[in-house]
């Protein structure tokens, strides 16, 4: 008994491999899912991460937004009031960390003595204010802003951070993507808005 199975054995072995391997369809399913796995992964990946950012810059673009609509419900701001507004700009930002947003709140008229717009007066919170009197370091799209009226010009800055920083740094050679969004806003009460 013990030599027909020898037999058989070398008789198996003796066979081809190749054509066997050809042949046999049972490991099939366990190749191709081990072969889709790692694209699969970068998917379901890039899909979150993307969705992700997508979601923070919309958070990111509401709070420019509500920050440039405080300042312009007023007709006077003092450094307190404008405390408290960028406090509530922050506040749009949750649940996402706040900690990297960056705010800037400008007045600019325009002045025809320069043939531009210039910064009447500028506040940030982590950011760097404008200049005043000159021009503002962002280009205005003429057709948005009245030149009889002066604008409120809300812009914010966010670093997202993706969980997956390494991957990132990999493929993009940064773990950041720099997101930043401009409102303009005309004042509500008054043809301008003075601070002290």
């Amino acid at each position: 008994m013990r030599t027909d199975m020898l037999g058989k054995l070398k008789q198996v072995l003796m066979r081809p491999i190749f054509p066997r391997l050809l042949k046999d369809r049972k490991g099939v399913a366990a190749l191709e899912f081990a072969l889709l796995l790692p694209l699969m992964l970068i998917l379901l990946i890039g899909g979150m991460e993307t969705g992700q950012a997508v979601s923070i810059y919309r958070k990111m673009s509401q709070t420019g937004g509500v920050i440039g609509d405080l300042v312009s419900q007023s007709t006077m701001l003092n450094s307190t009031a404008m405390n408290d507004i960028f406090t509530a700009g922050t506040v749009v930002m949750s649940p996402y960390s706040n900690t990297t947003l960056t705010s800037v709140v400008s007045l600019v008229e325009w002045n025809a003595a320069k043939g531009g717009y210039i910064v009447k007066w500028s506040k940030t919170k982590g950011g760097v204010a404008w200049t005043t009197g000159s021009a503002p370091p962002i280009t205005i799209p003429a057709d948005i802003l009245s030149k009889t009226q002066a604008t409120i010009v809300s812009q914010v800055g966010y670093t997202y951070k993706s969980a997956f920083s390494a991957l990132m740094t990999d493929i993009w050679g940064t773990d950041t993507i720099a997101m930043d969004d401009v409102a303009y806003i005309r004042p509500r009460n008054s043809s301008t808005i003075s601070f002290n």
